[in-house]
């Protein structure tokens, strides 16, 4: 079963059991006001917070890669250096 969305769905007061006008929170977006709906009771004026559905978390984003260190970089350096040094037989044929 679908749940209906907060704003739309009927409201009671919890005072005088009248149903329960659902309104745009004037105050919405500007300073501290978090609450998107209002729901105000025409008879008794009791008002109350509508609940915004609670949407879902977002992906944990993956941490970027850590930079390598000086010994593993210096071990690179090293095997570069010996790699230009030591030479190859290319060409040759074996025996």
């Amino acid at each position: 079963m679908i749940e209906p969305n907060p704003a739309t769905r009927p409201r009671w007061c919890p005072h005088c059991l009248n149903r329960m006008r659902v309104s745009r929170n004037p105050y919405y977006g500007v300073g501290l006001a978090v609450h998107q709906h209002l729901s105000t009771c025409p008879r008794c004026g009791y008002v109350e917070f509508v609940r915004a559905p609670r949407r879902a978390d977002p992906p944990p984003v993956a941490a970027p890669p850590s930079p390598p260190s000086l010994a593993h970089r210096a071990l690179a350096l090293a095997a570069r250096c010996s790699a230009r040094l030591i030479p190859t037989r290319r060409g040759s044929s074996p025996g």
